[in-house]
């Protein structure tokens, strides 16, 4: 065992990823010396953490730990690397009852004038969680969550600064067998420079997108967003409701935008029933849209 693995286990309780050897220069790959961190950090039961300084990874990092990685940003190319972070699992049970600060995640090979390809973040089959999200900037979805073979569920998400995505924030079961229900979001700040994506145009864009998905079971449900603000003159919608979706609440948030716009989409008799926006800055200018042959209600 090397002295590094030697002083992390006088600790026991924190693992640092340059105990790997992680550099942190925006230039050297250290894909595999995060991971690394992260899966003794996971075996030992360790919190995981990281210094400041930009880390260059080539592909997904997946993160079952606890641990405060806010620091770092991870730097990464979103059309090779999708997504960039991944905390959960795609296949057994839930990663229950962590408590994790992210990176911030940020897409090294955007085109300019032009929507960014990949997903930065993905919370993925974890019940009873707490996240901390405080930066996603160049994706093509920001932040997704939503279980494969399990759910993303009673999970709660201070979210920060989710920018410059074509989609910021994506709940949508991830598998047949998957669902994603009765989740808190708290706070953060979604939008997109209103200049920034003229060669891609603004079709498609949305802040916020509840997406049934392929899942057997319904679309997202019961979630409550808190204070979140979504912002753009130019985003085709705010807030998209997408087959079967269903009591989730949009308290006291902002829609900052010349005409806020939220879509309802269906082409099943479900639709998307009791979904509630109370209060917040222009709520009372939301134009609502309807779509689909199926029923739809909001």
């Amino acid at each position: 065992m090397s002295k590094a693995r030697l002083n992390v286990e006088k600790l026991n309780d924190i693992v640092s990823i340059t105990d790997f050897n992680a550099v942190g220069d925006g230039v050297t790959d250290d894909t595999a010396a995060i991971q690394a961190a992260a899966n003794y950090a996971a075996s030992i039961g360790a919190s995981l953490t990281g210094p400041v300084g930009t880390y260059k990874v080539t592909s997904t990092i997946t993160l079952v730990c606890d641990g405060d990685l806010s620091s770092m940003t991870i730097s990464a190319n979103g059309a090779l690397v999708s997504p960039v972070v991944r905390f959960g699992t795609t296949t057994g049970g839930p990663t229950e009852n962590r408590i994790m600060s992210l990176p911030r995640v940020v897409n090294n090979a955007r085109p300019a004038g032009t929507w960014g390809s990949g997903i930065g973040i993905e919370l993925a089959n974890c019940n009873q969680c707490i996240f901390t999200v405080p930066s996603v900037t160049g994706f093509e979805v920001g932040l997704t969550c939503g279980g494969y073979t399990n759910g993303f569920a009673h999970c709660t998400v201070t979210l920060g600064y989710i920018y410059s995505n074509k989609i910021s924030l994506r709940l949508r079961p991830a598998g047949a067998g998957g669902w994603c229900n009765q989740n808190t979001f708290i706070n953060g700040r979604l939008g997109f420079n209103s200049n920034d994506f003229t060669t891609s145009g603004y079709v498609g864009t949305r802040m916020i997108l509840l997406d049934k998905g392929a899942t057997a079971f319904g679309g997202p449900n019961t979630n409550t967003f808190l204070g979140t603000s979504v912002e753009s003159d130019l985003v085709e919608y705010m807030v998209e409701f997408k087959e079967s979706t269903a009591n989730n609440v949009f308290l006291n948030c902002r829609y900052e935008g010349a005409t806020p716009k939220i879509l309802f989409a269906t082409n099943t008799a479900s639709g998307n029933t009791d979904n509630f926006f109370i209060g917040g800055y222009q709520a009372f200018n939301i134009q609502f849209d309807f779509s689909g042959t199926g029923s739809s209600h909001r």
